[in-house]
């Protein structure tokens, strides 16, 4: 009789701490996070790209979280004319989101605003001969798909569509260019991998 009553008690009291955590770790992960995310993939540039994405989560109703995206690629364009324009490219948002509550996975969404640039080398038979440099206003929307674990952080896969418009490599050039497209749409779909840790 006894040992059964002590049983009862010992289950009770392991309930209660189970519960306990749960509701800690749970408003612990909807008090303040952390979200990073690695470039893997740019649909604009095949031949790879670097860049990142973060995020800072909070708990305040209605008021979106905010985060920021850059990248950077390199592309060549070759003319028949003999000449070649050698790009560097570079963008930076930032963004506002929010985290749509829904079972089993976690869900993001997001928009935002900001730079690219282009760094292009004008180059022909003698060699380098000019470096022109535009700067254009890009847009970007995301959508963001994760796997929690424990309340504490989650794994997840972003995208995030970059919309820059038609891009001018060499405006302003005082180098006669033909046989090669000067004018390139930057715009495509970035994809990212990472994770958010909450605090």
């Amino acid at each position: 009789m006894m040992r059964g009553t002590i049983n009862k008690i010992i289950r009770c009291v392991l309930i209660s701490l189970g519960c306990f955590f749960w509701f800690m770790t749970t408003a612990q992960a909807q008090f303040f996070g952390f979200s990073a995310d690695s470039a893997i993939a740019y649909s604009a540039n095949e031949d790879g790209i670097s860049g990142s994405s973060f995020g800072i989560t909070h708990p305040i109703p209605f008021v979106p979280n905010i985060g920021g995206m850059g990248f950077f690629f390199e592309r060549r364009n070759e003319g028949s004319e003999g000449i070649t324009l050698a790009t560097k490219v570079q963008a930076a948002t930032g963004n506002l989101f929010y985290n749509i509550p829904v079972p089993i996975f976690t869900l993001s969404l997001g928009a935002g605003g900001g730079n690219l640039t282009t760094k292009t080398d004008i180059i022909t038979n003698i060699g380098r001969v000019e470096t022109i440099e535009v700067s254009t206003p890009i847009g970007e929307g995301f959508v963001r798909f994760g796997l929690p674990f424990f309340h504490f952080f989650d794994f997840h896969i972003g995208y995030h569509f970059v919309s820059t418009g038609e891009i001018k490599l060499v405006d302003g050039s005082d180098t006669e260019i033909s046989g090669v497209k000067e004018t390139v749409d930057l715009s495509g779909g970035l994809t990212t991998i990472g994770m958010t840790i909450a605090l």
